[in-house]
């Protein structure tokens, strides 16, 4: 179902740019063939249609064969953070019973030391191109035979199981959210509403394609047949040398990189009058942020909500936004609060684009989805004009003397400050209150505060009980894949280093 979207493309449009990346330029047609004799390839190799691909590959071509050809094969493709350390590598292996590794030899020989773990991984298939290991496939090898030659693979049916894609979560171990093609198609449509995007779109792909956001903007690219220019995750010279060359019409982002795009910008100003459209999620994007991007690229820095689970459920208009909010649900997105109106309570949603299952996971499925709603784990009010506002996590609420506190408030206040480029809020054991609130904070360069010129400034800003208790000014903060601040992390690195005094 999803492969048929990039068939559709190479026949009405075979010439027109699908992707640019490195300098090197695939047309739909190119981007067809080599889907299609891949998907070939793979199936040749012993697998059968519901079999997993695991890949861990950087931003690039590469990465979006890997999707369409498992598209294309009725294969279970296993995206996996180029991040993961050994342990977690194996992890994801082991759990999606992985029959294929696609990656590169460094990536390879971080788990390799682990394969007797892995009886289910029949065959390496690197993309490296120097010597390779006896026992390993070359990736371009599977792509040699003539697409024209090569027969047409069967239909694929709408609720054929598409991907495992690995939460960075805040639980014990990842959890496997299972997306079929019915629901990422789903969620390429509500992505391609929220952003107003249409034909002849040339979108700048800048977020890990391992992870929901990549992944559908790659094939919200190809729904609208549009040009997605890739380029590495985290690298705003890069990003805004593409949306220059390319004349991109569309980003999406993180708050971290949007930080880093805006200083870039400013430092050296790049022609991007073609940009019109710039949405951010995984994690709030700060008010002081939103005006910064607007006044530095002279559009609107739109705000959305979306999950591994499903991507995305809220987003503000483009005219009439409120900065700091998520926005109001896409079309078909069912949304409450779990609490009193008024009230800050757990987010639910209910979505064409929600994932089917968690891989090998009963239990919390069944925790997760709740009369078809999906528990979010995320906190939320909404205003009288139905805007939702994000208020942290349900697990990192700070309850201080009976009172909650949201780390999230918190930060964003933090942020507001002119030498203030990071914060992570935590709540600490306190014997009387509870929890008291710590702020750990990375400074600008260049830039110079105390904790106590921070705690001046929080003085008028927030209510005394919200305000931190300690603040700490340090060199960086544990962040996740998604460049969001780890809370838990946080927290045990603070407790920890009470503990040492």
């Amino acid at each position: 179902m999803l492969g048929e979207l990039l068939a559709n493309a190479a026949r009405t449009r075979p010439e027109r740019p699908a992707l640019i990346a490195g300098g090197h330029h695939m047309s739909y047609e190119t981007f067809e063939n080599r889907a299609h004799a891949l998907a070939h390839g793979l199936l040749g190799l012993g697998l059968q249609p519901g079999d997993r691909v695991a890949f861990q590959l950087p931003n690039g071509i590469a990465a979006a064969l890997c999707y369409f050809a498992c598209f294309k094969a009725g294969l279970i493709g296993v995206p996996c953070n180029t991040r993961l350390a050994r342990r977690e590598m194996t992890f994801a292996l082991d759990h999606s019973q992985a029959r294929v590794f696609v990656g590169g030899r460094e990536s390879y020989e971080r788990f390799a030391i682990d394969r007797a773990e892995l009886p289910a991984l029949d065959h390496i298939v690197l993309i490296d191109q120097d010597q390779l290991p006896a026992h390993a496939h070359h990736f371009a090898a599977l792509m040699q035979a003539d697409a024209s030659r090569l027969p047409p693979l069967g239909p694929i049916d709408p609720d054929t199981n598409a991907l495992i894609l690995y939460t960075s979560g805040t639980s014990a171990r990842p959890k496997g959210v299972l997306h079929t093609h019915t629901s990422l198609r789903a969620c390429g449509r509500l992505w391609a509403h929220a952003c107003g995007l249409g034909p002849d779109e040339r979108l700048l792909l800048t977020t890990h394609m391992m992870h929901i956001s990549g992944a559908c903007e790659l094939i919200v690219s190809v729904m609208v047949q549009g040009t997605a220019a890739i380029v590495p995750a985290f690298d705003p010279v890069a990003a805004l040398d593409a949306m220059e060359q390319v004349g991109c019409t569309h980003v999406f982002s993180l708050p971290a990189a949007y930080q880093l795009l805006v200083c870039e910008q400013q430092r050296a100003p790049r022609r991007v009058t073609t940009l019109r459209s710039a949405i951010g999620g995984g994690d709030s994007l700060a008010p002081a942020l939103i005006h910064a991007f607007q006044s530095t690229f002279g559009i609107p820095l739109q705000e959305g909500h979306g999950m591994t689970e499903c991507c995305p459920n809220l987003a503000n208009p483009r005219l009439g936004l409120r900065a700091g909010s998520m926005g109001r649900p896409l079309p078909g997105v069912e949304v409450r609060i779990d609490a009193a109106p008024g009230e800050i309570g757990e987010l639910l949603l209910r979505t064409p684009g929600l994932f089917a299952r968690y891989w090998r996971d009963e239990e919390a499925t069944r925790y997760a989805i709740d009369g078809g709603f999906l528990r979010t784990g995320d906190l939320a009010r909404v205003d009288s004009a139905g805007f939702f506002w994000f208020a942290g996590r349900c697990k990192e609420i700070i309850v201080h003397g009976g009172s909650n506190v949201s780390p999230q408030e918190v930060e964003e206040v933090l942020c507001g400050h002119a030498a203030v480029a990071q914060a992570g809020v935590v709540g600490v054991p306190d014997p009387m209150w509870g929890e008291s609130v710590h702020a750990a904070v990375v400074l600008k360069p260049g830039t110079f505060a105390t904790a106590d010129q921070l705690r001046a400034f929080l003085g008028d800003r927030l209510a005394d009980w919200k305000a931190p208790a300690s603040i700490a000014i340090e060199r960086d903060l544990p962040i996740g894949p998604t460049g969001k601040v780890q809370r838990r992390l946080l927290r045990e690195r603070v407790l920890a280093d009470a503990s040492t005094r």
